[in-house]
Order: C-alpha cells, then structure tokens, then sequence
C-alpha cells in the first residue's frame, strides 16, 4: 500500500509518498498517479461513518481516484471522463485481494513463497464488500454530480 504523509491544513489532505500503479481491464489501461498527488483518502461525511470505515479498504481506490478529479481525468495514457474516473473508483474497490498483494510483491512474497501458508489475505475475494462498493459508488455519483468544465 502507498504511505502518506498528512498536509497540516486542516481539512484532510494527504500526499501520496509512493506512486500508484493501477490497470484497469475495463479500459485496457494503465494508470499512473505519482508520488506527490494530494488527495482526502475517501472523505466520508460524518453522518455515513458507522456504515463506512474512513479508513477502509477503500482507501487505495481513493489515492487513484481522488488525484484523477484534480487532474480533471488526465493522465500520461488517457483522458478519462468524469464518470470513467468514478468507475475506476469502483473497480479498484472491487480488485482482488490477491491482485492488490501481488501488486505490492514484497507483501504478496510472505505468502506466494510457501505454499503450506494460508492466507485469508490472498483469497480471490474483492477488498471492498460488492455492496458497499456500490453504495460508495452511488454515493460518489450523488455527491459530485457537476461535469468538468
């Protein structure tokens, strides 16, 4: 998982210390975000906290999805719309656990290097439950319903 590093301004920002590197089989893609972006990690409002962990798994698909609104959907491959940038939110949430290990191989080696090692960490499972991804999803959508300009 990328570190960050908190941005002293009072309302929630942080600084991606590592680069993000995401493939996105539904636009047949790589994306970059780099060490530096600011992001809120998935602000969630208060009134939704007991329902949503603010910091949950959720998390990695925010340091993608955030710096992409502030890059108004530009990065070095592609230019993606608004609404792609929220489906991009969504199947990161929806990424395997084993995908995010393997991602991160010095994490993932733990497990992949001893075949007698069970992890639940390395199961096929989504990192986000399928249900609250969607709910986010639709939160995301209701919440920055406005186009790009």
């Amino acid at each position: 998982m990328p570190s960050f590093w908190p941005v002293p301004d009072g309302k929630g920002h942080w600084v991606a210390r590592d680069r993000i590197v995401f493939y996105s089989d539904r636009y047949d893609c790589t994306i970059y975000i780099e060490a530096g972006s600011l992001n809120n990690l998935a602000s969630i409002p208060w009134i939704f906290r007991r329902m949503f962990a603010v910091n949950g798994p959720h998390r990695i698909a925010a340091a993608l999805h955030d710096p992409l609104y502030e890059l108004k959907g530009v990065t070095v491959n592609r230019t993606f719309s608004k609404k792609e940038c929220d489906l991009l939110f969504y199947d990161a949430m929806l990424a395997s656990k084993r995908s995010v290990f393997e991602a991160y191989s010095g994490i993932g080696k733990l497990y992949v290097g001893n075949a007698n090692l069970k992890s639940p960490l390395m199961d096929d499972s989504p990192t986000v439950n399928p249900m609250i991804a969607k709910l986010m999803h639709a939160g995301l959508r209701v919440a920055f319903w406005r186009e790009w300009v």
